[in-house]
């Protein structure tokens, strides 16, 4: 009986009733006092729903367990970070490219919407950002001295960024690995990896041997 359920959701009854049967087929408990806990235990399980014929069986909320870890994380906070340092950028007035600022709204609003949003759309904002730095921002910024300041705050958030973001999903990996095989017995004991790692700096790896990572260094 106890194959059909994980067990964290064994029933009282089940423990009380298997021991009561251990002890009866080793002579340890009389037949009486077995059939009066038979007797006991009966509306129980007849109450019982049983695991195999529950076809309405949740499954893994996955994006759910990403915001608990998110929540816990410094990612919100540092996400708001970046925001607040792009926004002083683009209002401070020594940009003259009309593009480079438009750029950064659209930046902007992008990691607003990523910073609560869904995976996806957090991992879609981090990766526009890291690449917009890389390949446009960087550049432009090394020719405006009045930016020094603010630009070197904004490496240093980046760069805690990309620790933190890096151990949100590895807590997000260990989290899912050890909710799944709570459920899931035919997974429970095994060694392999359910779920793809993240790199260093924060980056969904492609393969299981993949080392590819963005730079963002200024």
């Amino acid at each position: 009986m106890k194959e059909l359920a994980p067990e964290s959701k064994f029933p009282k009854w089940l423990s009380d009733f298997s021991e009561a049967l251990d002890g009866y087929l080793n002579n340890s408990l009389d037949s009486s006092k077995f059939i009066r806990l038979l007797i006991e235990v009966l509306p129980e399980i007849s109450r019982f729903r049983w695991v195999l014929d529950d076809s309405s069986s949740s499954g893994f909320d996955f994006e759910s367990i990403f915001n608990e870890c998110r929540l816990n994380s410094r990612v919100p906070e540092l996400f708001g970070s970046i925001i607040e340092l792009l926004e002083q950028i683009r209002d401070s007035g020594e940009l003259d490219s009309r593009n480079m600022i438009d750029a950064l709204s659209k930046i902007i609003s992008t990691l607003q919407v990523g910073k609560t949003s869904t995976y996806f759309s957090m991992e879609g904002a981090w990766r526009f950002l890291c690449g917009f730095l890389e390949n446009y921002f960087w550049i432009e910024a090394k020719k405006i001295p009045g930016l020094g300041p603010v630009v070197e705050a904004l490496e240093k958030t980046i760069k805690d960024t990309q620790e933190e973001m890096s151990k949100l999903n590895v807590v997000v990996q260990t989290t899912m690995t050890e909710r799944v095989k709570a459920e899931v017995k035919y997974v429970r004991d095994r060694q392999e990896p359910l779920f793809i790692n993240y790199d260093a700096k924060g980056h969904m790896l492609p393969d299981a041997t993949s080392k590819g990572g963005v730079d963002i260094q200024a």
